[in-house]
């Protein structure tokens, strides 16, 4: 708990007891920072991994005529005084950067197996809808980029894992089950927001962007949408705070 995820961890715990003591529905939203930049995480986590059995990155060049607008996006990196600014990294910082990128995702993987163990321990996992997503994908130098502000797929391709209340109704959902159903359809983050409120029985404001894709959750193998859009970079100087 030195760090700063594990305190927000903590006090998910203790946000949950009081929940539990209130006997009534709740919404908690636990947002943790890693594995964002800089890649910090307690000493445990870097020692699961072995440095030299990492491998190095796939295709470790820039897609073939890509523009400079397309490929020139990880400034967020060059920011650290130990990365070269002209995008040329040894092998060794290369690895040093997926290792650093390994601990901290199994870091935060830690905080998260300690709520779902508070949630089952307070007897209130059979009953609560659980989402964990993240809100973007990362390039850990494969096609020559880092970080994420780009449209290629690792970019814009996020985690995305739905567990549903064992009573929920008219479900193929097998979560609880240790059994779980994989959907291989298109959503996106602006789905969330309906999802949750359809799932919960809960009415729809109007205006939403989103669709709910608790149809999925129920037969995933349905038709559905045939595309999800992304966009990288947005002009920020026009049309500001418009509507």
């Amino acid at each position: 708990s030195t760090y700063i995820d594990g305190q927000v961890c903590e006090a998910a715990l203790e946000r949950l007891t009081e929940f539990k003591t209130a006997d009534r529905p709740f919404f908690l939203a636990v947002g943790f920072r890693k594995p964002h930049l800089p890649f910090c995480a307690p000493r445990r986590y870097w020692q699961l991994y072995e440095r030299a059995d990492i491998s190095p990155p796939a295709h470790q060049t820039h897609p073939t005529n890509a523009p400079e607008l397309a490929t020139r996006s990880w400034r967020e990196l060059e920011g650290y005084t130990d990365i070269p600014t002209d995008g040329k990294l040894t092998s060794a910082k290369i690895q040093q950067l997926r290792h650093g990128y390994y601990a901290c995702v199994s870091y935060i993987d830690a905080q998260i197996g300690r709520i779902l163990k508070h949630l089952s321990e307070l007897n209130l996992a059979d009953n609560t809808l659980i989402v964990v997503w993240g809100d973007h994908g990362f390039h850990l130098g494969e096609q020559r980029l880092w970080t994420k502000a780009n449209n290629y797929e690792l970019s814009t391709r996020v985690p995305l894992i739905v567990a549903l209340p064992k009573k929920t109704a008219g479900t193929a959902d097998s979560n609880r089950s240790g059994n779980p159903t994989f959907c291989s359809k298109l959503v996106e983050l602006v789905d969330l927001y309906p999802t949750l409120a359809e799932t919960c029985g809960l009415p729809l404001p109007r205006g939403l962007e989103g669709t709910s894709f608790y149809p999925l959750l129920k037969n995933p193998e349905q038709a559905w949408k045939p595309a999800a859009f992304s966009q990288h970079p947005r002009d920020t100087t026009s049309n500001r705070h418009k509507g």
